[in-house]
């Protein structure tokens, strides 16, 4: 209409144009000519005014008064819609859910009941084009067995007051339920999968595996979370895709695949299959006439010609062991053959394009054209030996050889040999040797015992019980006088001088660090040691050594207490260590409860008197208490206790006839880990 209104106006304008020159000699007739013209203008203007105002609603907003919601116009601030609701939600499609005196219904833009106020349960899916799922009591009177039905966005009912329940999770489906057996309904209100699934269906990825009940047979099938079919409901077994597959199973007990698109994958069934876990995607293990292949979602990489010994599960760097008639090979997960099947053993990785294998019980290695490149004489061949060089032993002795084949150190050596920083070291129990990467002597160390792989240039060598160092040539830059020496590293190393030093060298035997023999906390750790021998130092942490099992290991359940487990320990008689862990059922937040039930509980069990108690600090966030115990027949015992939720932990420390040192305790204390 609008559109005609301005071809009118241009004609008009055009037409003023061309009679201008004629009826200017006539001013009468020309004003009696414009008169009408602007008339026609603001007709125009009228009309577009008047057709703004009939194709949009006013804005409504809420108001309230006296605890109760209405709506307004937003620009008049008129009242369209009293405040007679105690809720209200926000318009949708010139409808609004609101509340009435404890039940929900909807009304129109202008107050006008669309659904009355008597519903149990009401609520606007906007992701099914904004359905509304609504729920009433079938006896409205004794508000007893909610029934649930569907509408749609015009509040037109298109699912029955029939199901015990009805919810949206994702997609464009509805879940809906009857006498707690599911099913699923699109948004239309079109039934896809009748109410007779147990549980719940759920869906992984955008699938799910449903099943009908056709006289009184189950079948099973898969559906998308938009609502499509993608497998019909006619097999015995289905389930669905943890990521990319999901298989079905026939009445004959034969197996399909389908991709997330809903094609079959392999292109015809399978006898059995075997699931194989995958961080990316979903793979198989697939049988058919009595042999295996390999499965993913693109199709069948690996044909079904395989023994079922092959290592499917196992895919490393593409690759794959494969067996038939018990002779090993290697594919790629696309088929292609890399090592034949022609060998007793095949090894996981490739080395440069070349694996070991084995026949008749000795090891070589062969490159992918069959060629043989380290022949079959050896025990075992270890490929993850240091510097790049593959390990061999023959009988008792060990050697090297490069994954050319070439040997670098003849299997002549009865010890494991070593190497760093290309640097080997060889122990043929009469010498130490050092030797190159091709082999080449370095050097032969006389009177030595022993040595560790080069570190920051050096190794530690033995001599005569002592420790030392020498660098890459073989020569001894720092001499055997330590007791004690760590490798370097970054620079320094710490090495111990019998009892007069103990800290950090450089690489020229140089003292960098201070004699930590001097320092209080050796002193102390010493003290402590030696007052309780239990203790032993490993990776720098202090543990304590039970020499004894558990003399102790109950569970006890009393009425306000899930369980009590309870450890005690006893070293040589006279030292007691014991753990335990309570955790309260019930209530929370109940600290206080459970410190006096726990405490009250351990005075009981040790028939102990509590001597002291005073707060207590472990690793400056465990905060509990200390107390001092005396069982009755003499033993002292301290103890620490502190909560954690409702879990109650406490350890003590006790000895046959007094207190044990308050340094040992809080040493024993501070070396437990708390999980």
């Amino acid at each position: 209409m609008e559109s005609k209104l301005l071809l009118i106006l241009f004609q008009s304008i055009n037409l003023i144009g061309k009679m201008t020159a004629k009826t200017i000699s006539n001013s009468k007739r020309f004003e009696k000519f414009l008169k009408c013209i602007i008339i026609l203008i603001l007709s125009f203007s009228n009309i577009e005014t008047s057709s703004q105002v009939l194709t949009s609603s006013p804005k409504l907003v809420r108001i309230y008064k006296n605890e109760h919601v209405g709506f307004a116009d937003s620009i008049t601030k008129k009242t369209v819609i009293p405040c007679k609701f105690d809720q209200a939600q926000e318009f949708i499609n010139n409808m609004v859910i609101v509340k009435k005196d404890n039940y929900y219904g909807i009304i129109d833009n202008k107050g006008k009941d669309v659904l009355k106020c008597e519903y149990q349960y009401i609520i606007n899916v906007k992701e099914l084009d904004n359905l509304y799922i609504v729920g009433k009591y079938t006896n409205i009177n004794k508000r007893t067995d909610t029934k649930y039905g569907a509408l749609d966005k015009y509040a037109k009912q298109i699912l029955p007051f029939e199901y015990s329940n009805i919810k949206y999770k994702e997609g464009k489906i509805l879940i809906i339920c009857k006498n707690n057996y599911f099913g699923l309904a699109n948004s239309k209100g079109e039934i896809i999968v009748p109410t007779v699934n147990s549980p719940e269906p759920y869906f992984l990825n955008g699938i799910a595996c449903v099943k009908t009940n056709v006289n009184s047979i189950e079948k099973y099938g898969l559906v998308k979370n938009t609502g499509e079919i993608i497998a019909p409901f006619e097999y015995k077994a289905a389930l669905q895709m943890v990521k990319t597959l999901a298989w079905v199973k026939t009445f004959q007990d034969k197996y399909y695949f389908y991709n997330t698109k809903g094609k079959i994958v392999g292109d015809s069934y399978f006898d059995d299959m075997k699931v194989i876990f995958n961080v990316r995607q979903d793979i198989y293990k697939a049988k058919k006439n009595g042999k295996w292949g390999f499965l993913n979602q693109y199709g069948l990489k690996i044909p079904c010609e395989y023994d079922e010994s092959s290592n499917f599960e196992n895919v490393v760097n593409g690759k794959v062991i494969v067996c038939k008639e018990k002779k090993y090979g290697m594919v790629d997960t696309t088929g292609k053959i890399i090592i034949p099947c022609e060998y007793g053993s095949v090894s996981e990785k490739l080395i440069s394009g070349r694996a070991i294998v084995s026949k008749s019980g000795k090891y070589g290695m062969v490159d992918t054209t069959k060629k043989l490149i380290i022949p079959f004489e050896y025990n075992l061949i270890l490929e993850n030996w240091t510097l790049g060089l593959i390990l061999v032993q023959k009988e008792k002795n060990y050697g090297l050889i490069d994954t050319t084949g070439k040997i670098i150190v003849p299997a002549n050596f009865s010890n494991f040999p070593m190497g760093s920083e290309g640097i080997i070291c060889l122990n043929d129990n009469k010498s130490i040797s050092l030797v190159d990467m091709q082999g080449k002597k370095i050097a032969t160390l006389e009177n030595v015992q022993d040595i560790t792989p080069f570190s920051n240039g050096l190794a530690i060598i033995k001599r005569n019980g002592l420790f030392g160092y020498i660098n890459s040539k073989g020569e001894e830059v720092i001499p055997c006088i330590y007791s004690k020496a760590d490798s370097f590293d970054k620079g320094t190393a710490e090495v111990t001088l019998g009892n007069e030093y103990t800290g950090k060298i450089n690489t020229l035997g140089a003292r960098v660090s201070a004699n930590l023999l001097d320092s209080k906390e050796y002193v102390r750790n010493q003290k402590i040691i030696s007052m309780f021998p239990y203790f032993y130092k490993a990776e720098y942490q202090y543990y304590i050594r039970l020499n004894a099992e558990p003399l102790l290991d109950t569970i006890l359940k009393t009425e306000t207490i899930n369980r009590r487990i309870v450890r005690t320990y006893t070293v040589e008689t006279k030292l007691f260590c014991f753990f335990e862990h309570v955790h309260y059922s019930g209530e929370k937040n109940i600290r206080d409860k459970i410190f006096e039930n726990h405490r009250d509980m351990v005075l009981k069990s040790y028939s102990a008197t509590l001597d002291n108690i005073k707060s207590f600090t472990l690793k400056e966030q465990y905060f509990g208490m200390k107390y001092k115990l005396t069982s009755k027949e003499g033993h002292k015992y301290i103890v620490f206790h502190f909560t954690k939720g409702n879990n109650s932990y406490l350890a003590g420390l006790g000895s046959t006839n007094k207190y044990p040192d308050e340094d040992v305790f809080d040493y024993f204390i501070n070396s437990l880990h708390v999980y």
